[in-house]
Order: C-alpha cells, then structure tokens, then sequence
C-alpha cells in the first residue's frame, strides 16, 4: 500500500513541472563538392610573324660606278684653283708687271699687279686736257678664277698749281662691267692661262629601248619591252646637247609560251637610283679645242694668234 501511495505522489509532481522544449535534432546535409574547373588546353604557340626583307641599302656613288664605269671619268674637282696657283707665282704680289691678252683677235699688253686672287691692271686708257685741267682715265682689267672682265672707266683729275706743276686734285669713276671672257680658269703653266671650264650635272636616261611582240603558241601576242642602253645626259647653262633616243620594235615569228614572264628589264629599275646618287652633283668640263689667251709675253700671245687665223683659214677652205 505504501508503495503504490509513493509511485502516485511521483506522478503527481511530475505532472506539476513545466514541460521542457527539446529541440530537434537536424541530421547534417551532405553537400555535394562543386567540380574542380579543368585546366585549360595549352594553345599552340602563335606562329612567329615572317621576316621584313631587309631595306635595299641606299645607293652610293661607287655602286653607281659599279652599274655604269664611265661615271668615273667624270670630276667634280674644279681645276681652276690648281691654275690660278700657278699663276699668280708669275709675279711677286704687289709688284708692277704687264700681261699679255688675246681678245677680239688682237694681242693687248696689260699693266698691273699681281695679287692673291689674280691680276689686276687697266687699259683703254684716256688723257684729256682742257686749260688747267687734265683727266687721266682706263678701264679696270681683271683676270681671275672666274674669267676676264673690265670695269669703269675711273680717273684721276689733275690740275697746274702756281709753278706750272701738275697736282692730282680728285678722282672719278663709272660702274659699267662686262665680262670679257665667261668662263673659269682651267689650266696654267709659266707662260700661258687658258680658260674653258663649265660645270655640268648628269641625268640618267633610257636611250634605247627594244620592243618586241611574241607570238604565244595557244594563240594570239603578246608585247614585251626592256631599256636595252643608259646614257648620262649633260646639263648645262648655255651648253646643249643631242637627245637621241632610239625604240627599236621587232615581230619574233617562232611561238612562246606566253604564260612565261617577259624577258627581264635590268636597266628600268635602276634608272632612278643613280638619278638619286647623281640628284645635286656639279662636274668640271673642260671645252675642246679652247687654246690659252693670257701670255706672259708677247711672243706667245702672237704665235698663238697665228695658229688661230690659220686655223680658221683652213676651216673657211674645208666648208667652201
């Protein structure tokens, strides 16, 4: 009895307690592990880019003289400064001489002096006297690298003092100027200075070019053309020259095969290279057949007159 009374008092508080809240259980979720990422294909490596053809190296003047040798027998070396040395040692600088010219046909005796540049002197020389008064004029002659010429005229004014003497009492001059001989000095020796030089450039050109039509053996022509000559065409102020240029065409009668190239064209493509290696060049020309006209004597300036008039003599017989 007491044993069942104390189970039912057990109850009976337990039923007195507050109920306790259990929280539930949540059994853990597996995730699933995202796919690593695969790695990427190796690309194949971008193919190197192809070489530039290396520049075509500019052309030069011995490369010029390579494609065309006669270019080496042009100068641009002036020889007027050699000729003008030797000669201004015909005299001392500064000191009186005389020359002898050959101009218009005649000799002309020249006094003057020497100097760094060439001689200078006058001629046509004046004297005018009115009362009191003397005028004693000439023209200033000048030989120097660049050639002959005069200049003036100028003067001297003089006039009587009290005793009767001649006293210089002013001066005068005019600026007329002309050039007697136009052209620079190109030789000299101890006796005689020719002057014949010109400057001159040069232009490559194509004078003589060969045109040919084939015929092609599935029928029909074709026409092919090539520069077969160069020429160095001179340049030069007051100086001109003959422009022949030559075409030849031809009919080749034995059929080709007209898918094959023409026949290669060497001298075209070279032409404006060498216009490049010779754009701004001046050379020295010497004319022919140009004989001296300064002596230093007397003797050498009528001999050469001599062999002039005889030379133009025989000339006047030969055309007649």
């Amino acid at each position: 009895m007491r044993t069942r009374l104390l189970s039912l008092a057990l109850l009976a508080a337990a039923a007195c307690r507050p109920a306790v809240a259990v929280a539930p259980v949540i059994a853990p979720v597996a995730r699933e592990r995202a796919p690593e990422p695969l790695p990427a294909p190796e690309s194949a490596p971008a193919p190197e880019p192809a070489p530039l053809p290396a520049p075509e190296p500019a052309p030069t003047w011995a490369w010029a003289v390579s494609v065309l040798p006669e270019l080496a027998g042009h100068s641009e070396v002036e020889p007027g400064e050699a000729a003008l040395a030797r000669f201004v040692k015909w005299f001392p600088d500064g000191a009186a001489a005389r020359v002898h010219v050959l101009f218009a046909e005649a000799c002309h005796v020249i006094a003057g002096s020497m100097s760094a540049d060439g001689f200078h002197g006058s001629w046509h020389r004046q004297v005018r006297q009115e009362g009191d008064e003397r005028r004693v004029s000439a023209m200033s002659f000048d030989i120097t690298l660049g050639g002959i010429s005069e200049s003036g005229p100028g003067g001297v004014i003089y006039r009587r003092d009290r005793k009767g003497r001649w006293q210089e009492s002013g001066a005068y001059g005019t600026g007329y100027f002309d050039t007697l001989v136009d052209r620079p000095m190109t030789a000299a020796d101890d006796q005689r200075v020719s002057f014949a030089g010109y400057s001159y450039r040069l232009e490559p050109v194509c004078r003589s070019r060969e045109a040919i039509t084939h015929t092609c053996i599935g029928g029909g022509t074709r026409s092919c053309e090539r520069c077969t000559e160069v020429w160095l065409k001179p340049r030069a102020e007051r100086m001109g020259w003959g422009d022949l240029r030559v075409k030849v065409g031809r009919v080749e009668s034995v059929p080709v095969d007209c898918t094959q190239a023409c026949p290669v064209d060497e001298w075209t493509p070279l032409l404006p290279r060498l216009a490049t290696v010779l754009a701004g060049r001046e050379f020295a020309g010497v004319l022919e057949g140009e004989g001296p006209v300064v002596f230093r004597s007397a003797r050498g300036c009528i001999r050469e007159l001599r062999r002039r008039k005889a030379a133009a003599r025989k000339a006047d017989e030969a055309a007649e």
